[in-house]
């Protein structure tokens, strides 16, 4: 099959797309389909340009399937030959805290929204629309309001190398974090509970993003504070598993990778309260009202249980996300070919 996958990143330094896009691409290619990747990571302001102007001319043509990796790829697909993959609605639903380069400005959220908006409902008018949660399902069909009535749900993948291991016993505890280093992620809201609490451990914060800076400014010179860059992926095992608790402050999660990688080598994972995250994560996670007290706490000798959901962590390989996606591209190339 002829698939052309469509993407803002294709790297695993681009956030959770570039994870899944990149994975993808390898996957489906080692499955003996003719894949080719269409994307552009750089500025907003080129993305724009990438999105609105460059793409129509960069779509090759004759493909069986257009596999857009977010609705805003969506833009100048053909309908008949399109799948978009929907991984949550925050633009249109949380506009005020979106990270990721818009952060506070009002200008900026109110042309996100309005072009977000413009993607979902031309993504609503595709051949088939897959989501990565029944959160983000059940959104995006409320939003569609009749334009589309089925959206699959699909989980994506981790990598086979997370599993648990046996780790050295530390006198200290430790917290980490992984993911961007943005507004939405409110990982301002960690370093500042650590330097509150009693925590006598150490924080490791894995990741990159627009508030790198910012973040190092606010924890100073504290020790406990450790900033660790970018993490490959041959790492992850060792980060998840050197750690008594991986904490996600995000005030919102489409799906919550690092927590299910987390979960996968046995680590168990911290999320506050008020945090809108599919419920399928949200469940098997320690929820916190107040994280400075969550650390003292911990500090004071907490154990949180390990191991809880490894099985069911592990059983979200890109085998079977693959696998579901051919079904779904195998679906859209028949039915445009008997149109």
């Amino acid at each position: 099959m002829k698939i052309c996958l469509i993407s803002r990143y294709a790297t695993l330094k681009g956030a959770g797309i570039g994870r899944t896009a990149s994975r993808m691409y390898e996957g489906l290619q080692e499955r003996g389909h003719d894949v080719r990747m269409i994307h552009d990571g750089t500025s907003l302001a080129a993305y724009w340009l990438y999105t609105v102007v460059r793409k129509p001319f960069m779509l090759p043509r004759g493909y069986d399937v257009y596999h857009a990796l977010s609705p805003i790829e969506s833009i100048w697909l053909p309908e008949d030959k399109a799948v978009v993959s929907v991984h949550d609605l925050f633009p249109v639903l949380y506009e005020q805290s979106q990270g990721a380069g818009i952060g506070q400005s009002k200008l900026r959220q109110q042309i996100a929204r309005e072009f977000f908006e413009w993607a979902l409902y031309k993504s609503a008018i595709c051949a088939r629309v897959v989501c990565n949660s029944t959160l983000t399902s059940s959104q995006f069909l409320r939003f569609a309001d009749g334009l589309c009535r089925r959206a699959d749900v699909i989980y994506w993948g981790i990598s086979p190398d997370l599993h648990p291991v046996k780790y050295a016993h530390r006198r200290k505890q430790r917290i980490g974090y992984l993911g961007q280093l943005d507004r939405r992620k409110r990982v301002d809201m960690l370093i500042d509970a650590v330097k509150r609490s009693r925590f006598d451990g150490e924080l490791l914060i894995a990741g990159a993003g627009p508030d790198a800076k910012a973040l190092r400014t606010q924890a100073g010179d504290d020790p406990r504070i450790i900033f660790m860059g970018f993490l490959p992926d041959s790492k992850l095992r060792a980060f998840y598993s050197s750690l008594t608790a991986l904490v996600l402050p995000s005030y919102m999660e489409g799906w919550g990778l690092p927590a299910v990688e987390a979960m996968a080598c046995g680590t168990p994972v911290v999320v506050l309260e008020d945090a809108v995250m599919p419920f399928e994560v949200r469940d098997k996670c320690y929820q916190s009202a107040d994280l400075a007290g969550f650390l003292d706490i911990l500090g004071d000798g907490l154990e949180l249980p390990r191991g809880e959901h490894v099985d069911w962590a592990r059983s979200h390989t890109w085998d079977r996300c693959i696998a579901q996606y051919e079904d779904v591209y195998r679906y859209v190339a028949l039915a445009s070919c008997v149109e």
